[in-house]
């Protein structure tokens, strides 16, 4: 189980908590060439990341009370849940 979460002190009814049953992983990889030149000397790099939350993810609007509020309802979490 994967538990996230926020606390905003400043606007308390944007803090939420969250437990996804998902296993989400993560592949990163970094490669790094140095080119000599005369009076120039390059280096080169490329980094390639892949995250897959493989978990249903929300679609819920920006401005959803239902979601964002107090108003939330574990038992409602479903009507929430994507594709």
């Amino acid at each position: 189980n994967m538990k996230y979460g926020m606390v905003n002190k400043a606007l308390p009814e944007g803090n939420f908590f969250n437990i996804s049953n998902g296993s989400p992983f993560r592949i990163s990889s970094y490669f790094q060439d140095k080119m000599e030149y005369e009076g120039f000397i390059p280096i080169l790099g490329l980094v390639i990341d892949y995250i897959n939350p493989n978990d249903k993810w929300y679609q819920v609007d920006s401005f959803s009370r239902e979601f964002f509020s107090s108003n939330y309802n574990d038992a409602n979490e479903d009507i929430f849940k994507g594709e």
